[in-house]
């Protein structure tokens, strides 16, 4: 099977006898009163634990000195015993270190200067309320450039919160999406401080470092420092000690999203969980272009793909973006840090292979460039080392920001009108996997990342004569290129008589509703893939409500068509 988790390195390990032995029984009572265990397998086991790795959550750096380390669940009890795997009980990581906490009160007195975070010293962790009050406080601080959004509140009472930043905050622009997010992992804390420490140091220097004032200014910005509050505050809301990987429900949320490749079914990582759900539909209402998810415990820049041993279209591009990311941390910070695997880049499936990951499902789902920033080698290291994280990362963070201007963009638009549209651009001979990308409305802007080189590229949309045009594109530059699309006259005549009528849940999983506001007599509906293909057809006379089975779909966008004597009607949907 697939993920046989390198296997090749079997020959590495010596067979290890453990100290401890376990029955289900004593294994049953440390569950009462912990969430998640850690535990190391010896090197021998490493090829039962390849044919449940996806039942498994391997750590990030799973192999070290001869053992295999993972997180375990109360589910996995039995399969761990049905395997017969031999298996200790470790320290979790989060008690290793126990960090400084700071209160609400605390933090408002280290704001020295005009009563803002500007001069604030970040080695600290906020408790749970502070958190939530420090973000509220940027927003107060600096209303015209920062919103906080509440992307979900949990079954907990506690909220997944989002940074919005930038100079027009309420208006579309033509401008990239981007998005940073951290903490998935509750007990990778790096992440966490440096998100709301770059926070902090964008609104500060607004108005007074160019840089960081452009940047603001044509870039969409949002941060999410906190993407598992119940993970990171299982131990309470006044501390990160004994934060878990997990969720409050014992999930893996980077193990817990629709997967691209089909041969790991729907949900690879068991029920889809309340956080996942959330940031699906947090990514379906925005169009993010460029982004990268926060973790601890190695240092390195992971790109993609982590499912897939085949490489990503834009591999040329992914090695030179995290190239630099990791030069500049190397470039700011002593020897040896942020070196791990290749100098400090691996792709994904070269580390070691996972499904359900949030990487794969931004890139592949929501078109977006997305890779995992590994920050440090302590997943939740010492509080007085936050500053010193920060001056290693500071530039990195920044400049990945700034990738986002760069390569081909433009807007597509109605070669008669000029209404923008929504527009595939694809590159014959290039795209696969779902690396081409959007044009998005109410701008009809598109974002598309590339290596140096020259493309043929295809803009394609409902209802309008495809074109191809050749760009030119240079490493760390914007090269731009506005399209007119003509309509197709067909389409225009029969665009008259459009029927309107609803589609839910999407995304949806299994079974997709349609509703109409009356009934339009006998009518044909189908469904398509994005480039037109029928995948399924079938007939309804005189219904204004029914649902289509969609089970056997792929995961992926497509088209639902209702066609009737009086006209036709269509909308997008997504298979998760």
């Amino acid at each position: 099977m697939k993920r046989q988790l390198l296997i090749i390195f079997i020959g590495l390990f010596c067979c290890l006898s453990l100290s401890a032995q376990y029955s289900l029984e004593s294994l049953e009572q440390l569950f009462e009163d912990m969430q998640e265990l850690y535990v190391r397998f010896p090197g021998s086991e490493l090829i039962k634990l390849g044919q449940i790795a996806n039942e498994i959550s391997l750590d990030h750096n799973p192999i070290r000195g001869g053992y295999v380390y993972a997180y375990i669940y109360p589910r996995d009890i039995e399969l761990l015993f049905e395997e017969s795997l031999q298996f200790e009980v470790m320290p979790a990581p989060s008690s290793l270190v126990i960090p400084v906490m700071r209160n609400w009160k605390e933090i408002n007195s280290l704001q020295k200067t005009n009563s803002t975070v500007c001069s604030m010293n970040w080695n600290f962790l906020p408790s749970y309320q502070a958190y939530e009050n420090l973000m509220l406080q940027f927003q107060t601080d600096y209303p015209s450039i920062c919103k906080i959004d509440t992307i979900t509140q949990l079954n907990s009472g506690r909220r997944i919160l989002v940074a919005h930043i930038g100079d027009n905050l309420d208006v579309d622009e033509d401008e990239p999406e981007f998005l940073y997010t951290s903490t998935m992992h509750g007990d990778e804390t790096t992440g966490y401080n440096l998100s709301l420490h770059l926070i902090a140091y964008l609104l500060c220097n607004y108005g007074a470092d160019p840089e960081i004032t452009n940047l603001i200014n044509e870039v969409d910005i949002w941060i999410n420092p906190l993407a598992n509050p119940n993970g990171a505050y299982a131990g309470g809301n006044n501390t990160v000690a004994g934060a878990t990987r997990a969720n409050a429900n014992g999930f893996d949320l980077n193990r817990n999203y629709p997967d691209p490749d089909p041969n790991d079914g729907p949900r690879p990582g068991g029920t889809q969980q309340e956080e996942t759900t959330a940031f699906i539909d947090f990514a379906a209402e925005r169009d993010f272009n460029i982004s990268a998810n926060m973790h601890g415990g190695v240092e390195v820049a992971n790109y993609p793909w982590d499912t897939y041993g085949r490489r990503h279209a834009d591999d040329n591009w992914w090695i030179y973006v995290c190239r630099d990311y990791a030069d500049t941390v190397q470039s700011n910070s002593p020897s040896g840090v942020f070196n791990d695997f290749n100098n400090g880049i691996t792709n994904g499936s070269d580390w070691f292979f996972i499904s359900g990951g949030r990487q794969d499902y931004m890139n592949s789902f929501e078109y977006c460039r997305e890779f995992t920033l590994e920050l440090t080698d302590a997943k939740n290291p010492p509080s007085s080392t936050m500053e010193t994280f920060w001056d290693y990362h500071q530039a990195a963070l920044i400049n990945y920001m700034e990738e986002a201007l760069n390569g081909l963009r433009g807007i597509v638009t109605d070669s008669i009108s000029g209404e923008p549209l929504a527009a595939r651009v694809f590159i014959d001979g290039y795209d696969r996997d779902s690396s081409h990308v959007y044009s998005h409305k109410p701008i009809g802007n598109y974002h598309r990342y590339l290596f140096a080189g020259t493309y043929n590229l295809s803009f394609t949309a409902e209802g309008y004569l495809p074109k191809t045009i050749t760009a030119n594109i240079q490493n760390g530059q914007s090269t731009r290129l506005d399209v007119q699309l003509v309509p197709d006259v067909a389409a225009s005549i029969s665009d008259r008589n459009k029927i309107p009528f609803e589609i839910y849940p999407n995304p949806a999983s299994d079974k997709l509703g349609i509703a109409l506001e009356k009934s339009f007599g006998d009518m044909e509906v189908q469904l398509t893939d994005l480039s037109g293909k029928i995948l399924l057809e079938d007939q309804f006379a005189n219904q204004i409500e029914f649902e289509l089975d969609i089970e056997s779909l792929a995961r992926g966008l497509y088209f639902v068509r209702l066609k009737t004597e009086r006209g036709f009607g269509i909308q997008k949907f997504l298979k998760k």
